[in-house]
């Protein structure tokens, strides 16, 4: 998969998050999903948070992103 400008973007601004939300707060990977299963590409793209597919996912840093 390549990765688009807006995509490495939102991908380095999650990880920038990361080490000051990861266990701390419930919400932050509740079910095991990065940001309450939404999108972090699409808020970018379409311009309102989306919920992510399970079909498209990632794991990374202890949770399983969504797009």
């Amino acid at each position: 998969m390549q990765l688009t400008r807006r995509t490495t973007l939102a991908l380095w601004a999650a990880s920038a998050a990361t080490p000051a939300l990861a266990g701390k707060d419930p919400l932050y990977a509740e079910a095991g999903f990065a940001i309450n299963g939404y999108d972090p590409v699409a808020y970018f793209k379409v311009g309102e948070p989306v919920l992510g597919s399970t079909g498209h996912s990632a794991a990374w840093n202890g949770a399983k992103w969504l797009f």
